[in-house]
Order: structure tokens, then C-alpha cells, then sequence
């Protein structure tokens, strides 16, 4: 049993892959937790996960179904010493009106929790950042990315894209795309309110007025059992599960992490202070998609097999890759936003919150004996 601290936590995004594990270790240091979460339903499948809790007091739920609105954190975080923002709006393919949608919401978010962080005295503030602030267009292949790199993205060079896009798209400019539509463009758009986002949460945590320290945590794809709902609902989960049984999956995807040390960075960072008011990129393995099936094929024999096709397509697909980074220029990819895998320096966050991450087969076994029990 946890011994319980004088320590009240809110955590935004409550019901999420990453929030639940955030949640989940949280209690299980002794600390009090006040979720967020957007819908009934899904407060509902939190206080069942977590029923001892609830019914203790020690998890309490509030439902803010507009996470953008000013003042929308405002009553959840009465009482709270510290905040883990993890809420985010995703894209995904039925996803109308990118500005309204995706960007605007990402940043309004941001300020709406960061001024409630302030207003009520709030001691830190630790937010879910992701790689996707970091990646630089331009930057070149070979080089390592690290903290200091910023996604060069602006609140109008994001506009701009969608207009452009918009007019490729449907002839008219400025036109919000369709349902169903470009699901390329709204990822880009994503990527871009990431940067936009954080930046922001760095000029309001830096402003003369602030109070809180903050802290980011910039995480690639992240990976690993569920603490709510089937293990493939994650579209992370379901990425990775892709990579390992279907031909071509996979070469786009910048690196991995275990959803757990993602979680444990949040955790440490508010409960105990460890890398407090820095940046951190969160990557544990940048292994090949042919390595990440062999991991799998090792650990479990019976379910994945490398087929001949597979590796030579893989073989093929890496060489090209290598090549492209030989000569500077981004390699051919099937995947349909990020094309040439750089380099990242994961380990600034190891050092400065003191533990190590997950290996990926200790990830893909775990993620794996779950699908195998309770199903994908």
C-alpha cells in the first residue's frame, strides 16, 4: 500500500494512454489526483480502473469537455500543488477545419492551464510536449537532434498551409477541408501547433508575473501496455504493432520510447523536482523496422516470422535510406510525413531525472503479451 503524501496533483487528459499511466503512478506514490477528462464516458471507465481511489477521494474527476476555453481548468485545479497538461487535441482522418480544429485549440489550451497555474498559485506546471516541436525541415540528415532544436513553425506559416493546401485540395481558398480528408496536411498542421504551443508555454512561464516553474518533456512515439481500453486503441500501440506484422510499416517513424518512462518523467518531475524548468526529449530506441521484427520474431517465435519478402524489402528500403543521408538529402520513405530518420539525444532526460529507459523488446513483449490476453 502507498504511503500517501500532502501532495494534490492535476492531470489533464486524465483517460488518455499517457494520462492513465500518469494517473496510475501517481497514486501509487500516495499522491491525490484530480483528472480531467472530456466526456461522462470516459470519467466513467476512470473511476471503475480506479474504483478504490475515487471511492477513498484520493482521484477525483472533472469533466471539461473545452479544453480551449478561458477558465476551463479553473475548478479542477482548486487545491492542486502541481499540473501534468497531457490534453491535446489529435488529428485523425474525419477531422474538419484544422485552424478551428487543431491549432487553435492547442494553443488556447496551453494558456487557458497556464493561467489558472498562475492565477491560483500553482508550484510547477510539467507539459506534454513531442518531438514534433523539434524536428527542423531543414536541418540536415546527418546531424543529431537535440533540445536546443526547434520546429520553426508559426501560428501564420501553419495558416498558410492550410490555405494552400485547401485551395489544391477543393479550388476555393481558405476552405475548410472535408471530412475524410488530407490526413498528411493535418498531421503537419499538428506537428506544427506542437511548436507553436510550447513556445508559448515558455514565454508565459518566463513572463514577470509567473510563479510556477515549467518543464517540458518532448516524447517521439511512445509505446506499451494500457492502463484503459484494448492495447491497439492507442494509435501509437497500433504504429508499432504495424511496423512489426506488415510489410513496408514503419519507416517513418522518428524513434520510440515506453509509454511508462514517459509517464515516470511526468511523475518525477512534479512530485519530486527532477529536471525541473528544462526541455527533455524522450527517445529510448531508434531501431530499423527489420530490427524491431526481429526483437519481435526472438521473443516470440510463434507469432512473428521474418518472411524472405519482408527483409529484402527491408534490406532495399534501408539502403536507399542510407544513401539519401550519404548525399544530404532526405531518403524515399513510404511514410507520409517524415521521410529521413535523424539522429536523437534522448539522454539528457535519462540524466537529469535519474533512471533509465525500457529497453524496446522489454516493450514490445509487454505490449504483446497484453494484445495476446486481452486481445488487440
Amino acid at each position: 500500500m502507498a504511503i500517501e503524501i500532502d501532495e494534490t496533483v492535476l492531470v489533464t487528459g486524465a483517460n488518455g494512454f499517457l494520462g492513465a499511466h500518469v494517473v496510475y503512478q501517481l497514486l501509487e506514490r500516495g499522491a491525490r489526483v484530480n483528472g480531467t477528462v472530456r466526456s461522462e464516458k470516459s470519467a466513467s471507465i476512470l473511476r471503475k480502473r480506479f474504483s478504490k481511489e475515487a471511492k477513498e477521494g484520493r482521484l477525483r474527476i472533472f469533466l471539461v469537455p473545452d479544453i480551449s476555453a478561458q477558465g476551463a481548468f479553473d475548478l479542477a485545479a482548486q487545491g492542486v500543488d502541481h499540473i501534468a497538461h497531457i490534453a491535446a487535441p489529435i488529428p485523425t482522418r474525419a477531422t474538419e477545419d484544422l485552424e478551428r480544429s487543431i491549432l487553435k485549440p492547442s494553443i488556447q489550451s496551453t494558456e487557458s492551464i497556464l493561467t489558472t497555474a498562475q492565477k491560483l498559485g500553482v508550484k510547477s506546471v510539467v507539459l506534454t510536449s513531442s518531438m514534433a516541436a523539434v524536428f527542423r525541415p531543414d536541418s540536415d540528415p546527418n546531424s543529431t537532434l537535440t533540445e536546443r532544436d526547434w520546429n520553426p513553425s508559426t501560428y501564420d506559416s501553419i495558416l498558410s498551409l492550410i490555405k494552400e493546401a485547401s485551395c489544391n485540395l477543393d479550388g476555393s481558398s481558405g476552405r475548410p477541408l472535408s471530412k475524410g480528408g488530407n490526413i498528411k496536411l493535418a498531421f503537419q498542421v499538428y506537428m506544427g501547433a506542437k511548436a507553436v504551443s510550447e513556445r508559448r508555454a515558455w514565454e508565459l512561464s518566463r513572463s514577470q508575473d509567473s510563479r510556477f516553474s515549467l518543464t517540458c518533456i518532448n516524447p517521439v512515439y511512445f509505446a506499451g501496455p494500457t492502463i484503459l481500453g484494448a492495447p491497439l486503441e492507442s494509435s501509437s500501440n497500433s504504429e508499432l504493432w504495424s511496423t512489426l506484422t506488415v510489410e513496408g510499416k514503419g519507416y517513418g517513424i522518428p524513434g520510440w520510447v515506453d509509454v511508462r518512462d514517459v509517464a515516470r518523467s511526468h511523475v518525477l518531475s512534479v512530485l519530486d523536482g527532477k529536471g525541473k524548468g528544462g526541455r527533455y526529449l524522450a527517445v529510448s530506441d531508434q531501431s530499423t523496422p527489420r530490427q524491431l521484427r526481429e526483437l519481435a520474431s526472438r521473443a516470440f517465435p510463434e507469432r512473428f516470422t521474418n518472411l524472405a519478402s519482408q527483409r529484402k524489402e527491408d534490406e532495399e528500403e534501408e539502403s536507399t535510406r542510407s544513401k539519401g543521408k550519404e548525399q544530404g538529402k532526405p531518403s524515399r520513405s513510404k511514410s507520409r510525413v517524415r521521410t529521413a530518420k535523424q539522429r536523437i539525444d534522448g539522454t539528457l532526460l535519462e540524466k537529469a531525472f535519474d533512471f533509465n529507459y525500457t529497453p524496446i523488446d522489454k516493450t514490445i513483449r509487454d505490449l504483446v503479451d497484453q494484445v495476446v490476453k486481452y486481445g488487440p
